[in-house]
């Protein structure tokens, strides 16, 4: 069973309305959804440095891993695609990357919020600590809404069904 929704992003305000914080601005959206039974929260760290305080959460709750869903970027998915998966590699992110080092695995949900392409010539690394254009905001509103209702179908019927439903683009 689901039990808590982690937001990846950086915390300062530097980073807010970044691509590389969609996580952290869709834990927000959560916030002010009501999310029932499931909680919602950014951890109070850099992305880079998740897998620790995460795990130690984890341990505090006695969590398990696929107790858990991590919301990511993806700079190498178009915006305004989902993509719901049970476990996996990190794909590069390093959020996810710091997480599987701390927990010992990859076998743990994780929803990656297309944030791309990245333009040609452009440096990856750049492109994500761009803030979202004024359209964008608006769109990834109707984008969260897709993506709550994945993870309420992820705690009706489980993962499987739910990535049949959600993966796709919205926009």
């Amino acid at each position: 069973m689901l039990r808590l929704v982690v937001g990846l992003g950086n915390p300062t305000p530097k980073y807010s309305r970044t691509r590389h914080n969609v996580g952290r601005e869709f834990v927000d959206y959560l916030k002010h959804e009501q999310t029932g039974s499931m909680a919602a929260l950014s951890l109070d760290c850099f992305m880079n440095e998740s897998g620790g305080p995460l795990k130690k959460l984890m341990m505090a709750d006695h969590m398990k891993p696929d107790e858990i869903v991590v919301v990511v970027d993806d700079f190498m998915i178009p915006f305004g695609t989902l993509r719901l998966r049970p476990g996996g590699s990190s794909g590069g992110h390093n959020g996810l990357k710091s997480i599987i080092e701390s927990l010992g695995t990859d076998q743990f949900p994780r929803l990656r919020i297309g944030v791309g392409p990245v333009p040609p010539g452009e440096d990856p690394a750049d492109y994500v600590l761009k803030k979202f254009s004024r359209e964008e905001q608006i769109q990834l509103s109707k984008l969260f809404s897709h993506a709550k209702d994945g993870l309420d179908l992820m705690v009706s019927q489980g993962v499987e069904k739910a990535m049949n439903a959600t993966n796709k683009s919205y926009l």
